[in-house]
């Protein structure tokens, strides 16, 4: 029994696998279907209670992913308040009010960020996220829970100055999900999307170590605003948005994807 729960694939949730040892197994699978599977090819199969126990004591395994990012500041300011009492839990409350108005404040930096990009010529707005990874094939057939699927990674950015999403998409034996990945398909973007006019360049996103908060993509930027023939500035407002994540959208492309994955339906432009 412990080497059938063993022998299913399981994945680091793309949000919290710095923080969680959480392990997630595909998410079309389910107790009772792992039972039936278990049960079906053993003379001697033990009781699903029996099954359930064994599952949630000897192994950290979930079936869902996280669904979006949550705020570590708002969680940890609601935990606390519930507990608290009395003026501790006044001055709590207070800290969260505070943080929320932070959050307020961002996103309406970035909302007339992109609208000014969408009146000026010289300036350019760009919101960029990767998504969730995508396991490949999609498909219901039983043998499919355990192997270990092609993992698809799929970043997403939105121009300020059209109002368009863009996807760029790869697979693991082509790339990871780390600094370089993500410095040379925004790299890439820049290069071929931003028009040429542009003079001042205005990036968010969220805090991810692999996206805005390392070296690579900082040295990125220098060589983009050493080489580009228009560019002037570039600013980015990715260290601002680590402490008001929980207000801000830095994509909306990559969000809605899952939605029409769902649907049987994925458009991607690469």
């Amino acid at each position: 029994m412990i080497n059938h729960i063993d022998s299913f694939p399981r994945y680091k949730s793309h949000y919290t696998r710095s923080v969680s040892t959480k392990e997630f197994l595909n998410p079309e699978l389910s107790l009772s279907k792992m039972y039936d599977l278990y049960s079906a090819n053993e003379p001697h199969p033990v009781s699903l209670s029996t099954y359930r126990h064994v599952f949630y004591t000897n192994f950290n395994l979930r079936f869902k992913t996280v669904k979006k990012d949550t705020c570590k500041t708002c969680d940890q300011l609601t935990v606390s308040a519930a507990s608290a009492e009395g003026e501790q839990k006044t001055l709590l409350q207070e800290e969260h009010n505070m943080h929320l108005q932070s959050a307020e404040a961002a996103k309406k930096q970035m909302d007339e960020d992109l609208h000014r990009a969408l009146l000026d010529t010289t300036v350019e707005t760009l919101t960029y996220d990767l998504q969730k990874v995508l396991s490949l094939p999609r498909i219901p057939t039983n043998i499919v829970y355990y192997k270990r699927q092609l993992s698809m990674f799929n970043l997403g950015i939105h121009s300020g100055s059209d109002n368009k999403g863009y996807f760029y998409v790869w697979i693991e034996n082509e790339g990871g999900r780390g600094a370089q990945d993500i410095g040379s398909a925004l790299l890439k973007h820049i290069h071929d999307c931003v028009p040429s006019a542009v003079e001042h360049l205005i990036l968010w996103s969220d805090s991810c170590g692999g996206q805005n908060r390392n070296i690579k993509i900082c040295l990125m930027l220098q060589y983009v605003l050493q080489k580009h023939k228009t560019l002037k500035t570039i600013t980015s407002d990715t260290v601002f948005l680590d402490t008001v994540f929980c207000r801000t959208t830095p994509n909306l492309e990559t969000s809605n994807v899952p939605c029409d994955d769902r649907k049987g339906c994925t458009y991607l432009k690469t």
